[in-house]
């Protein structure tokens, strides 16, 4: 999961404990990297996000993941690569990832509880960022998995698992990375930059 320069303009913008299987932490070097590296994406496809989309978590990937409410058929679901959320914003997130984790983590689950109450949301943590996972009530939908190796191949997993299971459903992953956006774009994912999510979670 790559996370992208805070100082670069994203290009496409359409909780206390949770129960979490504790797989092996993958330290992505990006990530935890002081400076984030580039990572400049072209626009993607864009989807029908632009009308509200709304959560209320969870999906059944490869990787582990902490039980919210089971899976809903028919309910759009949004993959977040918090990864590269958190890195598009320069608020100091280098300094406290698990900090910076944990406010994505409660501004999402704010969200289910409003606009965002009939979409489905997962979010995949890696690296430093894993603790975050004490900032959700196990009673929230929310789904956070915590990537067991690369962050990009967990939700490459998380999206080829909702498509097998409804292969007609909506399935957005938010992340600017390009190499991502065309691993599973070709599964049936749309694709949209953090931008979109930041917008949704400010304006709430």
């Amino acid at each position: 999961m790559t996370t992208p320069d805070p100082n670069t303009p994203e290009p496409n913008t359409p909780g206390t404990s949770v129960p979490v299987s504790h797989a092996p932490v993958f330290q992505a070097p990006n990530f935890d990297s002081p400076q984030p590296q580039v990572n400049e994406t072209s626009p993607s496809t864009e989807h029908s996000l632009d009308a509200e989309i709304p959560p209320d978590a969870k999906t059944s990937p490869g990787g582990e993941l902490s039980p919210g409410a089971a899976a809903t058929s028919s309910r759009p679901l949004l993959v977040v690569d918090a990864a590269n959320v958190i890195g598009s914003r320069p608020d100091g997130w280098w300094k406290d990832r698990a900090g910076a984790a944990r406010r994505l983590l409660t501004n999402l689950a704010a969200y289910q509880q409003g606009p965002g109450a009939d979409t489905d949301i997962t979010v995949i943590l890696e690296g430093a960022a894993r603790p975050a996972t004490d900032a959700i009530n196990s009673d929230q939908p929310l789904r956070v998995v915590l990537a067991p190796h690369s962050g990009d191949d967990t939700i490459v997993d998380v999206v080829a698992d909702a498509v097998a299971e409804e292969a007609t459903r909506e399935i957005t992953v938010i992340t600017a990375d390009r190499g991502l956006r065309a691993r599973v774009e070709p599964l049936g994912a749309t694709t949209t930059g953090p931008n979109w999510l930041h917008t949704r979670l400010e304006t709430q």
